[in-house]
């Protein structure tokens, strides 16, 4: 048995909440697979972020990396691998 099911709810380490485990995002790097944050705190930290300057290069570097991506070709080699 996995041990987010046998727990049903679960204490945000931000807002030291009790809420269900549907509360939460997954995090496979978390021994229960869950973040630590409620999806509400984590929402509020990541808007905080990206309204800070480190958090507006991070965004602005994501945009460029997508952009660049869509317009890169694919190879053949891409192509047959993709396929598969």
């Amino acid at each position: 048995m996995l041990l987010k099911e046998a727990c049903v709810r679960k204490k945000c380490s931000k807002c030291r909440r009790s809420k269900d485990v549907k509360g939460f995002s997954k995090n496979t790097t978390m021994p229960d697979g869950l973040d630590h944050y409620c999806k509400a705190c984590n929402s509020e930290r990541m808007q905080a972020y990206f309204q800070t300057k480190k958090g507006k290069a991070a965004m602005k570097r994501a945009t460029i990396k997508r952009k660049k991506a869509a317009q890169a070709p694919v190879s053949k080699s891409r192509k047959k691998s993709r396929s598969r």
